[in-house]
């Protein structure tokens, strides 16, 4: 099996690799807000089982400082992701994983569950939840086969 990984050399793409040995992780290390830095790597490493997108501007702080950034590399990234995939012409096209989180969620004092409302109160927030608005569109208009992972709070000794 070939996985094409965005995001590889953040926290969850380094414990995923670690931890995941089966498949040939092949590392998309480029700038994922420019389309033609994904769909030229895309088309000459390809073609893919699946595809791992995990490539974000994480730190809400940092979002909230480059709230530009955040959504080119945020939204526009992932809709890199999702129109290279549609527009190539293979007739068995990849799954793909989007990695969201539980930022989209608005603030409760009640358990989060997946069936909660989205209302994201951070500009990293918005900028997922607009992630998974863009999965949701390109699954039922094109049938690509999407899975949104909302992601909790996770830690590792390699974060900064």
């Amino acid at each position: 099996m070939r996985i094409a990984l965005t995001g590889a050399s953040g926290v969850l793409g380094t414990i995923l690799m670690a931890h995941w040995s089966e498949p040939e992780f092949v590392q998309f290390e480029s700038d994922i807000s420019e389309y033609s830095n994904f769909k030229n790597w895309y088309e000459e490493s390809g073609p893919f089982d699946g595809v791992i997108h995990l490539a974000a501007l994480v730190p809400v702080e940092q979002a909230k400082a480059e709230p530009l950034r955040a959504f080119n590399v945020n939204v526009r990234g992932t809709l890199n992701v999702l129109e290279t995939i549609r527009t190539q012409s293979l007739k068995n096209k990849p799954w793909i994983f989007y990695s969201s989180t539980s930022h989209v969620y608005e603030n409760s004092k009640d358990p989060l569950k997946e069936t909660s409302t989205i209302n994201p109160i951070t500009f990293y927030g918005q900028t997922k939840a607009q992630g998974d608005k863009w999965c949701e569109i390109y699954r039922e208009q094109y049938g690509l086969n999407v899975c949104v992972g909302r992601i909790f709070s996770n830690s590792s000794p390699n974060q900064p």
